[in-house]
């Protein structure tokens, strides 16, 4: 055999030793199959309790997205018809009949044009934002639901879902933006269904100190702390607070600059209760003009009691990672806060109504008493509390 004949015999036997390999590949690695049965949209679509939730999401083109299996999980927290007929009925309460019924609000729905009361656009446009409030981009069935959890919604806005014994609520069951859960576990192929009592508001609130007036720039360097710089004669708000956990410089820690934002729980003292601590430390601050003056010229070097390291202590104690809804909090459950030790521990006294205190490391003085709770933001929740959290 010459070398011509040679090297053609070996190409014919490479080329046969390739398609038997890629034969075998293609046995090996078959396309995945795709997601089957009916898509969650089309399993609430025929259920008779989503009517409404179902006309509003085909309306305004939510539904294509939620019937296509390739658009991802779900997991959707869905009003019944009764709670959208409460919902749409008290928004657009001047462009409907009374009564309101589920028909009356099918024809209003399905009459939405260019052209009507509202408008097509601008219906979407306010009911869009709040439906995708109530949908997750993951599935979570009734047993993954343990409580203590926050999920980012399709809007970004964060929902907090806590069980209290074995009832699950939404944002803690709040009047306007929180819910029940039903009912649970309505399956389609690419996602799950809870039933809920109430649409729930978006909360509108930025980051967990907006409530208290700060935030923070990074657009500058140093970043630019804006907020905490005034005081007046009101006990009951919270511009020692917000004086503190600025001029402490712990404004970056509980909003750093990272996307999303980490969760804080923070238990806030009014104005009266800081005062009154401050003073039982220092005689002389005797108001709140006072006492944020103080605060806000302290230096490293200060040896004045209460020092800038005191004070910063007494804000880290204050401050716990992690969102915790007073329906979260169990009796003896023990909270870490940034000074990490010594923790907090929480009292829940059953009512009506359910007591919940923090109790803190100093046994001289009663524990405070949370008398607000669930200040929802989009970066965790604030809770009042009747006194200051003692580390000593």
């Amino acid at each position: 055999m010459n070398m011509k004949t040679l090297n053609i015999t070996r190409r014919i036997l490479l080329v046969g030793i390739m398609a038997l390999t890629l034969g075998s590949c293609q046995d090996d690695f078959k396309s995945p199959s795709g997601l089957t049965g009916n898509s969650i949209a089309a399993a609430m679509a025929a259920d008779a309790n989503f009517t409404l939730w179902t006309a509003v999401t085909q309306r305004v083109g939510m539904y294509a997205s939620l019937n296509n299996p390739n658009s991802g999980l779900f997991t959707i927290f869905a009003p019944s018809d009764p709670a959208m007929t409460t919902y749409l009925a008290t928004t657009y309460a001047a462009q409907l009949p009374v009564p309101v019924t589920e028909a009356s609000l099918i024809t209003f729905i399905d009459g939405l044009s260019t052209t009507s009361n509202p408008t097509l656009a601008s219906f979407t446009t306010t009911v869009v934002p709040v439906l995708n409030y109530h949908i997750v981009s993951s599935k979570i069935t009734s047993s993954q639901i343990t409580g203590t959890q926050t999920f980012a919604t399709l809007n970004s806005a964060r929902l907090s879902i806590s069980k209290v014994g074995s009832t699950v609520v939404l944002n803690g069951n709040s009047a306007t933006n929180g819910a029940t859960v039903t009912n649970f576990d309505l399956q389609g192929s690419n996602g799950v269904a809870h039933t809920i009592d109430r649409v729930m508001a978006v909360p509108g609130v930025a980051t967990v100190l907006s409530p208290l007036n700060l935030s923070i720039s990074y657009a500058t360097n140093p970043p630019t702390v804006t907020g905490g710089t005034s005081s007046d004669a009101i006990d009951s708000d919270f511009d020692l607070l917000a004086a503190l956990i600025r001029y402490t410089g712990l404004t970056p820690t509980i909003l750093p600059n990272s996307s999303p934002l980490p969760e804080f729980t923070i238990f806030q003292a009014n104005d009266g209760i800081i005062r009154a601590y401050l003073l039982s430390l220092n005689g002389t601050l005797t108001t709140e003009a006072l006492c944020y003056t103080y605060i806000s010229t302290l230096t490293p070097a200060s040896v004045t009691a209460p020092t800038l390291a005191d004070l910063t202590t007494l804000v880290k104690y204050h401050v716990v990672p992690g969102r915790y809804l007073v329906q979260d909090l169990t009796e003896g459950l023990e909270l870490t806060t940034l000074l990490t030790t010594p923790k907090l521990t929480a009292g829940v006294a059953a009512g009506p109504p359910t007591v919940y205190t923090i109790k803190d490391a100093n046994t001289g003085v009663a524990d405070p008493v949370v008398t607000s709770s669930n200040i929802l933001t989009n970066s965790g929740v604030l809770h009042t509390i009747n006194g200051v959290l003692r580390p000593n």
